[in-house]
């Protein structure tokens, strides 16, 4: 699904299929330009976003989800509670993240994400709107 150049998204809700009377308010960004992508967690949709490729849509993502807490550092990187990296400088470069933990490219705080096991991303289609009950609010610019 793609909104002309013109136009802007102000506002996402997901409609539950329980109760129709409801409107709950998904994050969005818009790129400005591109196709639309859903993404979310196995709890449901979670974020609209508006790019120039499924790649672009998902670093998108990646950069707008706060990053950890220093104290979670170790257990994105699979380290025991208490477990010293050896050597007074480290090259976490050196380390590999546990599945689920990505990093930022735009970096805030630590630079790592937990996406969780469950991080999913879809072109948002006519249909796929529909099947996740997804409402998009444009403007014109």
């Amino acid at each position: 699904m793609n909104i002309h150049e013109n136009y802007e998204m102000v506002g996402a809700y997901q409609v539950p299929e329980y109760d129709d009377s409801k409107r709950m308010p998904l994050r969005i960004y818009d790129d400005m330009f591109g196709g639309l992508f859903l993404a979310g967690h196995e709890f449901g949709a979670e974020i609209v976003i508006r790019a120039g490729s499924f790649q672009d849509a998902w670093e998108i993502w990646v950069d707008e989800t706060k990053s950890i807490d220093p104290d979670e550092v170790n257990e994105a990187y699979g380290l025991d509670e208490g477990e010293q990296i050896a050597g007074p400088r480290v090259d976490f470069d050196m380390l590999d993240l546990v599945e689920g933990y990505e990093y930022q490219a735009n970096s805030t705080g630590t630079g790592i994400v937990n996406m969780g096991h469950y991080a999913w991303m879809e072109p948002l289609t006519k249909e796929a709107a529909e099947r996740h009950g997804i409402v998009i609010q444009i403007s014109e610019i």
